[in-house]
């Protein structure tokens, strides 16, 4: 199966957590993640508390930067250079993990998968 998967801030944060290393292979092959949030022990504190409402266990369970990842899935993580810093520093810290292409920009990546996604 040949599937690439996107989602921005929410978004990126589910499409994130769809490869991560569970019993079964997802199947995914590249993912791009503009905007994203990956950490969710912060929002905890956040104004959006009473709306979410998570403990601490589930902070930890479904934050895509405490989860091991497949191998071999191509990830292109982004922000603006205008976005807030919560998003700047998670994005920062989600990309510095061994997830996608090294020594690449966003641009080169972007080609890379989509070059992969058409094999």
């Amino acid at each position: 199966m040949k599937l690439t998967v996107g989602g921005h801030s929410a978004g990126a944060h589910l499409a994130a957590m769809l490869f991560t290393r569970d019993e079964a292979p997802s199947g995914i092959r590249g993912a791009l993640l503009p905007g994203g949030i990956y950490d969710l022990a912060p929002l905890q504190g956040s104004f959006l508390a009473p709306l979410i409402g998570i403990t601490d266990a589930e902070a930890g369970a479904f934050s895509p930067l405490t989860r091991d990842f497949e191998a071999g899935v191509d990830v292109v993580v982004l922000h603006g250079e205008r976005e807030n810093a919560p998003f700047r520093v998670q994005a920062a810290a989600f990309a510095a993990r061994d997830l996608g292409l090294p020594d690449s920009t966003a641009g080169g990546a972007l080609a890379a998968l989509i070059r992969r996604s058409d094999t």
